[in-house]
């Protein structure tokens, strides 16, 4: 079992790297200081990455096999829709997926740590519903604000980035959150304490 524990912690590191490394890309990409082709590339070698870390999770949870399946799925249609140039059905599919995957993977989290963490179980179930809630509000709110613009004579594309860019600091929060859970079941599984109080 404490074999179990130590494999569980170290893919779960795995997640959290690459967490980390998705918000550098993240922030590379805005400013423009690498082209995004590589940005994109660098995102897809990243998801390969974590499709590999969930099916070494799996003999933890199936949820992560789920996940992995899932997310194996979504890269694939995600490579198409560019090789494609097009295909807003590929995209769609690609999007409801991703969700799908997000909910296996935090209740994969949840059910994992639940013996050990109660209370850090119960908040990856709620993470998972705050990332839908911003997520939601994101589209929302930059569709809305891409309409506004168009009335108003506003260069569409410009307030739509400058808009999404302001409302993605929340995601970018649950992104952070994300990485702090995932550092703390690391520490749990490690048979450590990091100190962190986790709000």
């Amino acid at each position: 079992m404490e074999e179990n524990r130590i494999d569980f912690a170290k893919w779960l590191r795995v997640l959290m790297y690459i967490a980390i490394a998705g918000l550098v890309n993240t922030f590379i990409v805005i400013p423009s200081f690498v082209p995004s082709v590589i940005t994109s590339w660098i995102s897809r070698i990243l998801m390969a990455v974590m499709v590999f870390a969930m099916f070494k999770l799996a003999t933890a949870n199936d949820r992560y096999k789920k996940a992995g399946i899932q997310r194996a799925i979504v890269l694939a249609l995600t490579i198409a829709t560019n090789l494609l140039h097009s295909g807003a059905i590929l995209t769609l599919i690609s999007g409801a997926l991703a969700i799908v995957a997000d909910y296996q993977e935090y209740h994969g989290h949840s059910e994992l740590i639940e013996e050990n963490d109660h209370q850090l179980s119960g908040k990856w179930t709620s993470l998972f519903m705050w990332s839908i809630v911003v997520g939601l509000l994101l589209g929302f709110t930059s569709t809305a604000a891409g309409m506004f613009a168009a009335m108003a004579g506003i260069d569409t594309m410009k307030a739509t980035i400058m808009i999404a860019a302001i409302l993605a600091i929340p995601q970018y929060v649950i992104e952070i959150i994300y990485i702090l859970y995932l550092k703390k079941m690391v520490t749990i599984f490690e048979g450590g304490n990091d100190g962190l109080e986790i709000q």
